[in-house]
């Protein structure tokens, strides 16, 4: 009695009964909500789904489109690597997976990890992948390599030496890499000098070149009485009395030259 009508044909009605699904109905969709709606379809336009217990809009038919892997978690709808650990990581959800692109075990420091071991703890944050009864620090790795492969069965504890050894070798990594860095910095700071040089080397000649343009104008227009032309590329006319002292002192030259020269005494004997 609670339905009469089925859009996609698929045996369950468009009305449904389910208050939880009330917020992902807009007014298009067909159907209303009836208190105890018996065989609601949560899909009524997808003849593959019809159920959505957990209310997420992902169906809960595994071979329907876009099927939810996990029915019964709101929050969790897809598992691309097959782990059991939801995709979505979003505030709130229900464990997320950390590794969504690779099947994991771990559940301690992160879901959905590889977990070497199988204590609970990833290998991302394991300090010791292959014994399961270490995985975080100050500690001394009992097992040192995977049992499971071919070759020495029986691992052997690392020494403080050899984790000394692999201390010093990254520290001298560091400083090597450290020194390589400042070796190239110094380098590009050497060759940036020697372009702004070469630079300010090219601008003032530049300038000199366009200062000596200039002025062979100004001397052209000054021999051909264009004063005016030659004052618009900066020549600046002496003032009177700076003429006046020039022409005075170009006279005495003048006279002395005009002067006979004096005669030779060893000449007239």
């Amino acid at each position: 009695a609670s339905q009469w009508e089925d859009s996609d044909e698929d045996g369950y009605g468009d009305n449904w009964g389910n208050s939880s699904w009330n917020s992902t109905r807009s007014d298009e969709w067909p159907g209303e909500f009836i208190e105890g709606a018996e065989m609601a379809d949560a899909f009524p336009l997808d003849g593959t789904q019809w159920n959505d217990t957990d209310g997420d809009g992902w169906g809960d038919e595994a071979n329907g489109s876009n099927p939810d892997e996990f029915p019964y978690q709101p929050s969790q709808w897809r598992d691309s690597d097959g782990d059991g650990y939801g995709d979505n990581t979003t505030r709130d959800a229900y464990q997320p997976d950390d590794c969504r692109s690779k099947y994991g075990t771990s559940t301690e420091d992160r879901f959905g990890c590889e977990d070497t071991d199988g204590d609970g703890w990833s290998d991302l944050g394991d300090i010791c992948i292959y014994d399961p009864n270490v995985w975080e620090a100050p500690a001394v790795c009992a097992v040192t390599s995977d049992p499971t492969q071919e070759g020495d069965g029986d691992a052997e504890g690392m020494s403080l030496a050899s984790i000394a050894t692999t201390i010093v070798g990254a520290l001298i990594a560091f400083l090597l890499l450290a020194i390589l860095v400042a070796m190239i910095s110094r380098q590009a700071a050497k060759r940036s000098n020697q372009l702004m040089r070469q630079n300010i080397a090219l601008q003032e000649q530049i300038f000199e070149d366009e200062d000596s343009r200039r002025q062979e104008w100004i001397e052209y227009y000054l021999a051909s009485g264009e004063i005016e032309k030659a004052k618009e590329l900066g020549y600046e006319e002496k003032p009177e009395w700076i003429k006046h002292q020039e022409a005075e002192a170009k006279a005495e030259v003048e006279a002395v030259e005009a002067l006979p020269d004096a005669l030779d005494l060893d000449d007239l004997l």
